[in-house]
């Protein structure tokens, strides 16, 4: 071997959700905020449960209000999709630990 030549070779990465780390405590989070959302509560009332709020002071307060539906749409939005990926035969998708 006189000379080395390497080919470069254009890889794509690729996004596959089933490689990724599932963290525990996010995904505990998810399922707890879907079953209080099964047992009738509120988006207000789920999120200040995670926000530590009091949900009449949420309620009343437009900005704890908004903040509290957001939470709780992010963590219910990940349960679901962590739902469907187990009935398609994937152990949950990856999160990130910013929730």
């Amino acid at each position: 071997m006189k000379q080395l030549v390497l080919k470069p070779k254009a890889v794509e990465a690729r996004y596959h959700p089933s490689n990724l780390k599932v963290d525990v405590n996010s995904l505990d989070k998810c399922l707890k905020a879907y079953d209080m959302r099964i047992e009738g509560k509120t988006t207000v009332e789920i999120g200040a449960e995670f926000l530590y709020l009091d949900p009449q002071i949420a309620k009343g307060n437009l900005d704890s209000k908004n903040t509290c539906n957001v939470t709780a749409c992010r963590y219910l939005k990940k349960a679901e999709d962590n739902i469907k990926a187990v009935e398609n035969r994937m152990f949950g998708l990856g999160h990130k630990n910013d929730l």
